[in-house]
């Protein structure tokens, strides 16, 4: 069994590979995860007091790198394992989230599937992408995810971390589980790292939740997929976001080697 010596922090952009990271690091280090119990209402992700460690577990959000998270989670001289996922897919992943009710069968659900479905799929998308202030449906926009993205990926250039995307969880496994086992210094054979690539498949995470009677968490289960749901002013509503929100973003994949988070 591995010895984790500091704490292991993982932050995910909302709807890019969550359970997925989740899985991976129960598996490679023996520890279960823990997130902020929150309550209904408004939730600021960039306050540090949603950051925390507690022996014998792991941290899992959906935390804002804000200055004073960036300082706790240096103090705590956190494993920072970041995931993110590309910006097109995100889009129709956050649509497909509000319009199925996602995790409803255990009372997580957003409660917003009947807003979604009174409006056209055209519609919905473009709440997504650039906000909505209805009395129905209050959203900040893919703007805001954007800028999370950008901050991220700011800190990653000042900061010891393991970034990761969805598109590798999903298309390199194996190679994405290697680099994070290397990153948490866990000695892997190459049975083990099989099994854990195996483990957190799309399809065995897929069958696992069916069991446990969750049929609306896991959707396809693929990269790159966003092409049968935006159209080409979706797509300009995204640029013009991400000009807006997140204007180093490009340039800090480009150079992080992350292209597929922002290419068509």
């Amino acid at each position: 069994m591995c010895k984790i010596e500091k704490p292991v922090v993982a932050i995910s952009v909302f709807k890019s590979g969550t359970w997925i990271i989740r899985k991976i690091i129960a598996d490679l280090t023996n520890l279960k995860f823990v997130e902020p119990n929150i309550a209904g209402g408004f939730v600021d992700h960039g306050d540090p007091k949603y950051l925390f460690h507690k022996s014998g577990l792991f941290y899992s959000w959906h935390l804002v790198p804000t200055i004073p998270v960036q300082h706790k989670l240096r103090s705590m001289k956190a494993q920072l394992v970041i995931v993110l996922r590309n910006i097109y897919d995100l889009s129709v992943s956050m649509y497909y989230h509000f319009i199925n009710n996602v995790d409803w069968e255990i009372n997580r659900g957003a409660g917003q599937d009947k807003f979604f479905k009174s409006l056209s799929k055209e519609r919905g998308l473009t709440y997504i992408i650039s906000g909505s202030k209805e009395k129905e449906f209050y959203w900040p926009g893919i703007g805001y995810y954007m800028s999370q993205m950008e901050l991220l990926l700011e800190f990653a250039e000042t900061y010891p971390c393991c970034v990761l995307t969805f598109e590798r969880l999903v298309q390199d496994r194996k190679a994405a589980v290697a680099d994070l086992a290397r990153y948490l210094t866990i000695k892997i054979d190459d049975q083990r790292l099989a099994a854990v690539v195996e483990a957190s498949s799309f399809k065995s995470m897929k069958e696992r939740c069916r069991q446990k009677g969750i049929f609306s968490h896991f959707r396809i289960g693929k990269a790159f997929a966003y092409g049968n749901d935006l159209n080409k002013r979706h797509i300009t509503l995204l640029q013009t976001q991400m000009r807006q929100y997140a204007p180093k973003l490009e340039m800090l994949a480009h150079r992080q080697g992350l292209n597929e988070i922002i290419s068509l």
